[in-house]
């Protein structure tokens, strides 16, 4: 996926670096991106492309273990990184998700960049439950009184959420969740405070804490929260959510007992193939469980502790 409203260097290092064939856009798109000197081939959907097209399934032809995408990390830390996700691990976040309720009658928003993989989790459920799917107008991105209005007026059930925008949302209108059942933030720390007031206000309201690197696939573990919170209590990020493992581990890959702080280390069906085209740090990131074999898990680098109430609290980056 990529976001148009990056810099023409990053769309060309993205579209360069992955190997990508096809484009699915139009091809007067290309001058403007600044594509014209790579060689894609432009696959234009439009509508009358698409009214010609068959209505019925199509036949399975992918297995589990297939590539589903390669999505790259912001590149902080120096150039994006090509995470390696597989069909299943789609199929693990957006169609079982445990801490979140589907029904037929909600629907669904996405807000924040399409580039950043927690764009998969709103699109992939919405598509296999078959709810509606609401894309945040560009227009509306920084507009937060007019998102707001629009979440309300679209009659918006679901929502997953950069952090940054749960809390300013709630801050300055909170009634922009007075029509839903949930609301999953992460990607940043959640006010607690925001979470007390909001949760008081519509008991019907469940405000998810989800938290998850890209190479485990959107999100690892959660806490959901419904009915109260003290507005001074640090929210966790909670458990391991359904075919996930979470582990509390020292450098050497040891378990450590609760309340003593280590690196979170995670595994299950999210687990990511692993980053394309670095082999020597995917080894390095992506290494053996030395407790199931033939399990793979995820370093995350994120400094975390299990507490005396069986949840895990996140205290920052181990570097």
């Amino acid at each position: 996926p990529i976001d148009e409203s990056y810099p023409a260097a990053r769309i060309s290092y993205l579209l360069t670096d992955s190997q990508a064939r096809w484009i699915v856009g139009s091809p007067d798109e290309s001058a403007r991106l600044g594509l014209d000197h790579l060689p894609l081939c432009w696959l234009d959907l439009s509508s009358e492309q698409i009214d010609r097209s068959p209505n019925h399934n199509p036949e399975p032809v992918n297995r589990p273990t297939d590539l589903a995408y390669i999505i790259y990390t912001s590149g902080t830390t120096g150039h994006p990184k090509g995470v390696c996700v597989e069909q299943r691990s789609v199929i693990k976040n957006a169609k079982y998700p445990s801490y979140m309720q589907i029904g037929d009658t909600d629907r669904m928003l996405q807000a924040g960049s399409l580039s950043f993989d927690a764009a998969v989790l709103p699109i992939w459920s919405a598509l296999l439950h078959g709810i509606p799917l609401h894309l945040e107008p560009d227009e509306l991105v920084h507009a937060f009184h007019e998102l707001s209005a629009y979440i309300r007026e679209s009659g918006i059930t679901l929502a997953v959420l950069p952090t940054t925008l749960f809390n300013q949302l709630s801050r300055e209108y909170p009634e922009t969740f007075a029509g839903m059942r949930y609301v999953v933030a992460g990607g940043d720390v959640i006010s607690a405070s925001q979470v007390s007031r909001l949760v008081a206000a519509y008991p019907a309201l469940h405000i998810v804490n989800g938290y998850g690197p890209t190479e485990n696939t959107v999100i690892s573990t959660a806490y959901t929260i419904q009915g109260s919170w003290e507005e001074d209590r640090t929210v966790p990020i909670g458990r391991p959510v359904s075919h996930s493992t979470a582990y509390v581990m020292n450098d050497q890959l040891q378990l450590l007992p609760a309340g003593i702080a280590g690196e979170l280390v995670v595994g299950g069906a999210g687990v990511a193939r692993g980053y394309w085209k670095r082999e020597q740090l995917t080894a390095e990131q992506f290494v053996a469980n030395p407790y199931v074999e033939g399990e793979r898990l995820y370093r995350t680098g994120d400094l975390v502790r299990w507490q005396a109430d069986g949840q895990l609290y996140f205290l920052g980056r181990i570097d």
